[in-house]
């Protein structure tokens, strides 16, 4: 079933998009770095980078089209894997209803077919869901090590995932059968996103993420336990020793020259490219355009899934909380 559901979406897909270069955002950029190995724009995104360097060697259409197939399939297989995880735990009407309103979501059907690194960046985060929940209902070491792998791993492809990771790991070390978590709650809630709006800074979630680890993990062997998982995680993040080895070999595209270490930590950052590239937003003081945001939000939303789809999503939410009030915290995070 999961292999009809992920031929569905893909055909589905692949059926509507572009022939060749998408006009959408930075698909020009990313189809040009992708084929020369080169370094993109901040966080330049390196992982998306060899990986669709290795799609464009197929030898199907233009290099720009084996792009848009790689956006393709990393969609569908999410779809496919997120309709596996419901269908395992509530059945196949919630497997089947979680598939379509994720693939047929116009948001989410519009960067399927794009060179973009966002299809991919979607798999990854169905994908450490998955292993989340699973860990969290049968923990053992070796599982919660390639959980740490993978999700620095997919940090390489799109670094906000970052600010699920204090959810995803309370996900994964949590107890289902408790029932109140108010402290990490008005932390990962409150206390965290007010330090990062003062500070207008992303810095404090990586503490939230260290210390929702070490609280959650196990106890009797944490030195031992902590030291192993820092290093999954920094195998899966050395993936950005790409950006310096490779612009020290002066690629074609060699944006903010990450060769050296000031202009590495910028990349990763985004500290000059944010800032500097959006004037517009030099205009506005902070926060003024927060309620014109959220309606903008709200109206995506009811685009893209509808009154029975928010009206679905809701009536999920509020059964979740009931039968595993903690674990739907790490999600709702």
């Amino acid at each position: 079933m999961s292999g009809l559901i992920f031929a569905a979406f893909f055909f589905l897909y692949a059926g509507s998009m572009a022939p060749a270069l998408a006009p959408y955002r930075d698909t020009g950029e990313m189809a040009a770095a992708a084929a020369t190995l080169s370094v993109a724009h901040p966080t330049s995104y390196p992982s998306y980078i060899m990986l669709g360097h290795l799609a464009q060697r197929l030898p199907l259409g233009n290099p720009a089209y084996r792009l848009n197939l790689l956006s393709a399939a990393a969609a569908a297989l999410a779809c496919a894997l997120l309709f596996t995880v419901a269908r395992r735990r509530w059945g196949l009407w919630a497997g089947a209803g979680a598939a379509a309103l994720l693939g047929l979501n116009g948001t989410f059907w519009s960067v399927a077919q794009v060179q973009e690194m966002y299809a991919l960046g979607a798999l990854a985060a169905v994908a450490l869901m998955a292993l989340a929940i699973d860990l969290g209902e049968r923990y053992s070491d070796k599982t919660w090590r390639g959980f740490c792998f993978c999700l620095a791993l997919a940090l390489t492809n799109r670094l906000d995932l970052l600010l699920w990771a204090p959810g995803l790991v309370w996900i994964a070390l949590c107890e289902s059968t408790e029932q109140r978590s108010p402290l990490w709650a008005s932390l990962a809630f409150l206390i965290v996103p007010g330090l990062q709006i003062a500070l207008s800074a992303n810095w404090p979630i990586v503490p939230l993420i260290a210390a929702t680890a070490l609280w959650r993990g196990p106890k009797s062997t944490r030195p031992r336990w902590a030291g192993a998982s820092l290093a999954c995680a920094a195998a899966g993040f050395s993936l950005y020793l790409y950006l310096p080895v490779r612009s020290a070999a002066q690629p074609w595209l060699d944006w903010n020259h990450p060769a050296s270490w000031a202009n590495l930590v910028d990349s990763l950052l985004r500290t000059r490219y944010g800032g500097t590239l959006d004037l517009i937003s030099k205009n506005y003081r902070t926060g003024e355009l927060f309620l014109d945001n959220v309606r903008l939000y709200a109206g995506h939303a009811w685009d893209s899934f509808g009154l029975a789809g928010l009206a679905l999503t809701a009536r999920g939410c509020a059964r979740a909380a009931r039968a595993a009030p903690r674990r739907w915290l790490g999600q709702a995070a």
